[in-house]
């Protein structure tokens, strides 16, 4: 009876570290889904901040482009500060930029020279 009872106390055993094997295994699962799915949500978060951050680079990329632009066209309104603006000042018909530029420069000469003779 003892060999008997020897034996069901092993079955026993047997069956409950199956349980146990069953149960971890069970929960070796969950604990692996658990981190997939942390993973998965650690993923869709780096997209969301790389989406947010190339966004942003873009918003810098455009507000230096801006200041960028806004020093240029200060730069060109400091140049055209002083500048005078003729009309009907007969056109030199040249493909040479200096030739007309002169020639508008000699318009402007003779221009002043008439108005001091009066």
């Amino acid at each position: 009876m003892r060999a008997v009872e020897d034996l069901e106390c092993r079955a026993k055993q047997l069956e409950d570290s199956a349980k146990k094997r069953v149960s971890n295994a069970s929960r070796v699962q969950q604990l692996e889904e658990n981190v997939m799915r942390q993973v998965n949500d650690i993923k869709v978060k780096i997209s969301q901040n790389c989406e947010k951050l190339s966004q942003y680079e873009l918003h810098q990329a455009a507000v230096e482009g801006e200041e960028v632009m806004s020093s240029d066209e200060q730069r060109e309104t400091e140049k055209r500060k002083k500048s005078m603006v003729l009309y009907r000042v007969p056109e030199i018909h040249s493909d040479d930029t200096n030739e007309r530029k002169a020639g508008d420069m000699l318009f402007l000469h003779e221009l002043c020279i008439g108005c001091y003779c009066w």
